[in-house]
C-alpha cells in the first residue's frame, strides 16, 4: 500500500528529533526522563492536529496526511521507552543485566 511505502519516507526523520531531544532534555532533570517525555506530548499533538486535517483532505492529501501520522509521529513516540525509563529511575536493580 502506499502509505505504507511513503510512510518508512518518514520513520528516521521522527527517529532521529527522538533521539536528538531525548538526549538533549533527559539530562536537564535527573529523576524524570523529561526528554522523552516531552517527545511523547510532541507526538500526540502532532498526530492528533494532523488527524484533524484529514476530514476535509482529498485523497492524495489523505495518503500523505496518514503516511506523516504513522511515520514520523508514529517513531517520535516513545512510551515503551517512558516507561522503561520511569521503571529504572524507581529500581535500577530491575535492569542491571
Amino acid at each position: 500500500r502506499q502509505e505504507f511505502a511513503i510512510s518508512l519516507l518518514f520513520t528516521p526523520f521522527g527517529t532521529f528529533t527522538r533521539w536528538k531531544l531525548a538526549n538533549k532534555y533527559n539530562k536537564r532533570l535527573p529523576g524524570f526522563p523529561l526528554g522523552t517525555f516531552s517527545v511523547n506530548l510532541l507526538s500526540c499533538a502532532l498526530s492528533g492536529s494532523l488527524g484533524s486535517f484529514l476530514s476535509s483532505a482529498g485523497p492524495e492529501e489523505s495518503i500523505v496526511l496518514s503516511s506523516m501520522i504513522a511515520g514520523f509521529a508514529g517513531s517520535l513516540s516513545t512510551f515503551a521507552m517512558f516507561i522503561i525509563e520511569i521503571i529504572s529511575l524507581i529500581d535500577p536493580i530491575i535492569f542491571k543485566f
